[in-house]
């Protein structure tokens, strides 16, 4: 893991990477196993259940897709793409393998090669692959430092103001078209939609590396991750230490738990209580009460709103819609306990216990 991180700190360090803007050129050929190589810096690790499977395939009906490789500095090659392939066919005492040998392909050309290919057959787990788009941002930075953010702030400023008409000068603008061009590229080149590529990139900032841990344990599931980046560092870190441990965690179930155990204790409460009590209580917490309910009320009125705009298709004289024209809404606002019905110059609300 070291190593992965000191990469990540040359290539940022390095404003001046370069990477190829023509096809690398591939000599297809055989080599013998003895002279190719792991990087020892790869960040993906390798799975003995995809080398077991390969193994077998490989037996039965050879090597179908070539590894690819490049020169060492010193003598051998390095592989770049097809590390299970490689070890699948060492434990099967090949002498050489079909390969590819890439030629002029630097350091970064060849970690994004490494990257792009699994993220393009769509076989990682959330969490390796949030740390794949995060390592894939990094080098994407280092060859175009324009993208970074910090970088060129006067350009910023000046796309904000070309967008916003010099109304409002801001570098926000010139950031968001940054970071569509790093995702808008990831997507071009591996396939995955843009909404993925951000969210990963997004699970890899508030995770960091926490995020190494917990890949292929009970934690490495998208509603897990999203779930696990919203606790605290303090919280967090007990969860990891347990999952890391081989034990089976669950932050969601453990969510969702806390939320049940702490209602069913407020309503046993409740129950238990007498008029006086309660009543002392709403006394308390009507504002608070009154404050969510306004709260759920706005935020089915934006959806409401969102609905009708798509179910409207506005003419270019901007003649509104009518309600007729509204798809069926969410029912008023219900929960245990509480009650909300809609009437013709308002609404009627009713607090536990009424």
């Amino acid at each position: 893991m070291k190593s992965n991180r000191n990469s990540s700190q040359r290539s940022a360090a390095n404003p001046g990477v370069k990477l190829a803007t023509k096809p690398l050129i591939r000599n297809s050929t055989t080599i013998a196993l003895s002279g190719i190589a792991i990087p020892p810096e790869r960040l993906r690790a390798l799975r003995q259940d995809t080398v077991d499977a390969l193994a077998q395939s490989m037996k039965r009906h050879g090597l179908i897709h070539p590894i690819a490789l490049r020169k060492r500095a010193g003598r051998g090659y390095w592989v770049v793409a097809g590390a299970h392939r490689f070890v699948a066919a060492e434990e099967l005492r090949w002498k050489e393998i079909g390969c590819v040998v890439l030629d002029n392909c630097s350091d970064n050309e060849a970690e994004l090669i490494e990257i792009d290919e699994p993220l393009m057959r769509a076989e990682l787990c959330p969490a390796e692959r949030a740390l794949q788009i995060e390592r894939r941002k990094a080098i994407y930075e280092a060859a175009h430092p324009e993208t970074k953010n910090g970088g060129d702030r006067k350009s910023d400023r000046q796309i904000g103001e070309l967008k916003q008409g010099a109304k409002n000068p801001s570098r926000r603008v010139g950031e968001t078209e940054k970071n569509d061009r790093l995702t808008k590229d990831t997507t071009e080149k591996t396939g995955q939609s843009e909404r993925k590529v951000q969210r990963d990139v997004t699970r890899a900032e508030q995770l960091g590396d926490d995020l190494k841990r917990v890949v292929g344990t009970s934690l490495d599931k998208v509603a897990e991750l999203d779930a696990l980046a919203k606790m605290v560092p303090e919280a967090r870190t007990p969860l990891i230490e347990r999952v890391a441990a081989g034990e089976m965690v669950s932050v969601v179930k453990q969510a969702l738990n806390d939320v049940e155990n702490a209602w069913n204790a407020f309503y046993r409460a409740w129950k238990a209580a007498d008029v006086e009590a309660r009543s002392k209580f709403w006394a308390h917490h009507s504002a608070e009460y009154a404050e969510v309910i306004s709260e759920l009320s706005e935020t089915q009125a934006s959806r409401r709103t969102r609905r009708r705009r798509a179910a409207c298709s506005l003419p270019p004289s901007g003649i509104m819609c009518s309600d007729e024209a509204l798809p069926e809404t969410e029912p008023p606002f219900t929960a245990q306990g509480t009650s909300r019905t809609p009437r013709r110059g308002g609404s009627r609300r009713t607090a536990p216990g009424d």
